[in-house]
């Protein structure tokens, strides 16, 4: 018979570090706590340095109020903080911080060292922490207004984590938060690089906004599908805004973004509600891009109930949820039937996208060479996006999509299936198509084939039909919508000479279009889609510089082009979809698939972006095949 087991009150050391795992689990969950700190002090900056994921070192700097020299000796211990005086506080507290444990967790698992400096300071101070305790007095230094905390050696005394973090793995989870911060907080600016990189993985600007950081976190292909979320019900005591997108954007996974009171939380019940929203809007598999920032009265909200306070319980939870809920399939359901007139429609149709004809240039469809075919140009700014071209190449993606064997998927669903060696890469086909017809048009410059159109496209009516849709941002302080549609009529047709010699954009002088410029031969995108280009040709490129205009153009007919036509020809619904969603498969395949092995040169943001993944090794599905 074993005997009893002593108990035995733990050393503090080891309560403190027991405590301290809760709280950071990893380094991204130090670094939310670090810079929840610095929006607190009402940073407009916040500069993030990471090394091996933030496991060897994670730095932040940031340019708020800073820390007073006399609190400099408490700041690691915990429940040190300035946010509460008294339990009854916790029901009112509007700052991230609250409980005085972040720093003190931090320490108790890394190698600590801050530099701070107040307003009102004459210097700046710098010192070290080890286990929540100071080590020797805080030393005068020089530095700006504001704090940098250095974490090094996370987790130096605790190996078995440590040696379950991957370097990769927790960079991707730092840039995933950096990334949602700063559309939350867009008004601070925004820096994550790594240590001994030029380059900034994620660099924002200050004074933006939540739809310009999307953009740039998450890419143009999402921005541009987005609508504006925002109500506000005085019953609930419920202010909501965000950004969603609409039923054309079909991404592979789902991407939910949720603050509550300005603070990042999982809340499944508002996720499982979006996701039966969108079902009705989207095929099985595909999955929308959401943003959504809801401002309830703090009393309503309980911040306390997880120790990295990632998850929220708040009053009146039912109603609330199914109130956003409401509001996002009223806006959906707004935008779907704006989308199902004009273009849309067959006898309405301001854009017939059967065409005349289609006159490839020699370059239409390219045969077997050891890299794209470029034409001769002269003019300095092609040449320079070209080198861009040359300089963003990774090798190894080239050789993936060089040398690869197509094994299936749903281009209309915007994810295929390819095999390159042993290795299945899933692929995210609307972003990689865009930068790919990007690529042509530059490649290609002002030598293209043609696509006619059977009735001229009316540019104003056009235009017209684009500022009634949401996505399009329009706003009374834009002005009316008929002199916005007549103004960028009036200008594409003055840029019409330009636009025909170097684009084959042909415009004549009554503001009507009547051909576009053919890519790939037997390829043809959605001409539905051509009014919102139209708007956008006239407002989202930087015409007064030759170099930005030139790439804005090639951007925004390659995001254009990235949409294909799926044409529906049979009578019988279920055999039509089938028989045009197989088709266009093999369509896409045989053009753009086939184009891509020798014309495509991928950038490094492939990977990046992961618009391209591995999912699996040949020789780890044999035992599976083996036990069948």
């Amino acid at each position: 018979m074993s005997e009893l087991g002593v108990i035995r009150k733990l050393d503090e050391v080891v309560i403190n570090r027991i405590a301290a795992g809760e709280v950071i689990q990893r380094p991204s969950n130090a670094l939310k706590e670090m810079m929840e700190n610095s929006l607190d002090a009402k940073a407009t900056s916040v500069q993030v340095v990471v090394k091996d994921g933030g496991i060897k070192s994670l730095q932040i700097l940031d340019n708020g109020t800073g820390i007073r020299l006399k609190d400099m000796d408490i700041i690691c211990e915990r429940f040190t903080t300035s946010k509460l005086k008294k339990f009854e506080d916790l029901a009112t507290v509007g700052t991230y911080g609250f409980r005085g444990e972040a720093l003190a967790s931090i320490s108790h698992v890394a190698h600590v060292t801050i530099t701070t400096k107040t307003a009102d300071a004459k210097c700046a101070y710098r010192a070290t922490y080890v286990d929540g305790k100071i080590q020797g007095q805080p030393k005068p230094c020089a530095a700006n207004q504001g704090t940098k905390i250095l974490v090094e050696d996370l987790f130096y005394n605790c190996k078995t984590r440590r040696e379950a973090l991957k370097p990769n793995e927790e960079f991707s989870r730092i840039c995933d938060l950096v990334g949602k911060y700063s559309i939350q907080n867009s008004l601070t600016a925004f820096n994550l690089k790594k240590l001994g990189d030029s380059t900034a993985e994620i660099n924002t600007p200050v004074k933006s906004s939540a739809k310009n950081n999307i953009q740039l976190i998450y890419g143009s292909e999402i921005a541009k599908e987005l609508f504006d979320l925002g109500f506000e019900d005085k019953d609930l005591n419920l202010q909501v805004t965000g950004h969603a997108t609409n039923g054309r954007y079909k991404g592979p996974r789902l991407e939910m973004i949720i603050f509550i009171n300005g603070r990042l939380v999982e809340c499944p019940s508002i996720k499982k509600q979006v996701e039966l929203v969108y079902s009705e809007y989207l095929p099985a598999k595909s999955y929308p891009f959401v943003y959504l920032s809801v401002e309830m009265p703090q009393r309503f909200v309980d911040v306390n109930v997880h120790p990295t306070k990632e998850s929220v319980e708040f009053f009146n939870e039912r109603a609330i949820i199914e109130r956003i809920g409401s509001e996002l399939k009223e806006k959906l359901s707004a935008n779907h039937k704006s989308k199902s007139h004009g273009v849309a429609v067959e006898s309405s149709k301001s854009v017939q996208p059967m065409v005349i004809e289609q006159k490839p240039n020699k370059a239409a469809n390219p045969k077997t060479t050891t890299g794209p075919k470029r034409n001769s140009v002269s003019l300095d700014s092609v040449k320079e996006l070209r080198k861009q071209i040359d300089e963003q190449l990774d090798q190894n993606v080239q050789e993936i999509f060089s040398t690869h064997s197509y094994v299936g998927g749903d281009w209309q669903k915007g994810v295929i299936f390819i095999q390159h060696s042993t290795k299945l890469c899933m692929v995210q086909t609307q972003e990689v198509c865009s930068e790919f017809f990007y690529q042509l048009l530059i490649n290609r410059f002002g030598d293209f084939g043609q696509l006619s159109f059977k009735e001229p496209l009316d540019l104003a009516s056009a235009a017209l039909e684009a500022l009634q849709l949401e996505e399009c941002g329009w706003e009374e302080s834009h002005g009316p919508k008929e002199e916005l549609a007549t103004a960028i009529s009036a200008f594409l047709t003055q840029k019409r000479a330009m636009l025909e010699d170097y684009f084959n954009i042909v415009i004549n002088e009554e503001g009507k279009m009547l051909a576009f410029p053919l890519l790939l031969e037997n390829y043809v995108p959605d001409f539905g889609e051509l009014p919102m280009l139209i708007v956008r040709l006239a407002t989202d490129v930087e015409w007064d510089a030759e170099k930005e205009c030139f790439s804005g153009v090639c951007r925004e007919v390659a995001s254009f082009y990235a949409h294909p036509e799926l044409r529906l020809d049979s009578t019988n619904e279920k055999d039509r979809d089938d028989h045009a969603t197989n088709e266009f498969n093999t369509v896409m395949e045989n053009s753009v698939l086939r184009a891509m092995r020798t014309e495509f040169l991928p950038p490094k943001s492939i990977l990046e972006r992961r618009l391209l993944l591995q999912v699996a090794r040949v020789e780890d599905l044999y035992p599976i095949f083996e036990r069948c």
